[in-house]
């Protein structure tokens, strides 16, 4: 049941039908995210998740993220993202730490060259291997 609300719910607000669909409880508002009760509510902003949905009486409960965790979206969600972690022993340090609204920067350490590049930066280094006597650099690490 619930994969079929789901269903119904992504495909109406992408339809000119929504208005009436919406009336239904089926469809929710930019801003609004819809409930397994078949209610919208107001999504909690950056940085909050939902505690509880809202009710007749009252309007979404939002609770901060915790330390270690981020939002960096309105959303209608009951957990935080897990913050990245710039683990010094894999090559990394952290470039930007993370907040309750964004995620952590990495960057490599002197010595390393980054094997993996995404939105949080460098995800993945490797250290720069030594050459041997007789031995020169093929090819530079990035």
């Amino acid at each position: 049941m619930y994969s079929a609300y789901f269903y119904l719910t992504l495909n109406c607000c992408f339809s000119t039908g929504c208005a009436a669909l919406l009336a239904q409880g089926l469809c929710c508002r930019p801003k609004e995210y819809p409930t397994r009760a078949g209610q919208c509510c107001p999504m909690c902003s950056e940085g909050t998740i939902v505690q509880r949905d809202c009710t007749s009486q009252s309007g979404t409960r939002c609770s901060r993220c915790k330390n270690g965790t981020f939002m960096n979206q309105p959303n209608g969600l009951d957990k935080c993202n897990t913050c990245t972690s710039c683990d010094s022993g894999h090559g990394l340090f952290v470039l930007q730490v993370c907040s309750e609204t964004t995620d952590a920067v990495c960057e490599v350490i002197e010595g390393y060259f980054c094997k993996d590049l995404d939105v949080t930066g460098c995800s993945v280094a490797q250290k720069h291997t030594q050459c041997l006597p007789g031995e020169r650099i093929k090819e530079p690490g990035k």
